[in-house]
């Protein structure tokens, strides 16, 4: 995945909603407001990470339609980190600027390895419900403390990202455990077929004693 470096007039171009401020903030508000918004930052980064992962190790028939889609959720979390850059900027703060120190501040395990389509979606519904609910517990956090309306409001739009995220991933999720019952039930159902087939032959080619016996006889 690129890393594409934005300088502080470029991120106003891009994003300047987030600065736009009612009131003056202070300063050991400021503070606390820019680290929950590094903490949302790191947990975004971290789903955006593993996303962008997911859709390179993706299997199947359909792979294309499934990795584009994944792909899509890559580039929202990138333009909501942009958004949460350019707020701690305001807030006079600095963005972290290695990987390591972004996902410092996340809650998001990232596992080494992942064998199977189920397993990758299985582990992107965990990752945007943990994501969701860590921000939901800062923003509660951070609303008693300050009254930084425009934050509030980035940080509610990102949550809102990451809760329909675990919902279209859940949903996905149904569907490949539905298609592979559904394969199951189709094999079990051949293999039964191909035995009671294979039984019915044998019976019918088993020589029969009785009836070679009386041939005999005769």
């Amino acid at each position: 995945m690129s890393t594409v470096i934005y300088s502080l007039e470029s991120l106003i171009e891009r994003v300047p909603g987030v600065w736009v401020s009612h009131d003056q903030i202070e300063k050991n508000e400021r503070q606390f407001v820019s680290q929950m918004l590094r903490s949302v930052m790191g947990n975004v980064y971290a789903v955006m990470w593993l996303t962008q992962a997911c859709s390179w190790n993706f299997r199947g028939l359909p792979y294309e339609a499934s990795q584009n889609f994944l792909i899509r959720l890559v580039r929202d979390f990138s333009t909501q980190i942009d958004k949460l850059a350019a707020r701690v900027r305001f807030l006079d703060d600095a963005v972290p600027v290695t990987y390591s120190e972004m996902v410092r501040c996340s809650q998001i395990d990232i596992p080494p390895k992942l064998e199977t389509n189920k397993d990758i979606l299985r582990t992107l519904v965990d990752a945007n419900a943990t994501a969701a609910l860590t921000i939901r517990n800062r923003l509660e956090a951070c609303q008693k403390a300050s009254q930084d309306e425009v934050s509030f409001k980035l940080v509610s739009e990102t949550l809102l990202k990451h809760q329909d995220a675990a919902r279209l991933m859940g949903e996905r999720l149904a569907e490949v455990i539905h298609r592979e019952n559904e394969a199951t039930r189709v094999f079990e159902l051949k293999s039964s077929d191909h035995t009671d087939h294979l039984t019915n032959h044998l019976n019918k080619s088993a020589p029969r004693k009785g009836c070679q016996f009386r041939e005999v006889w005769n």
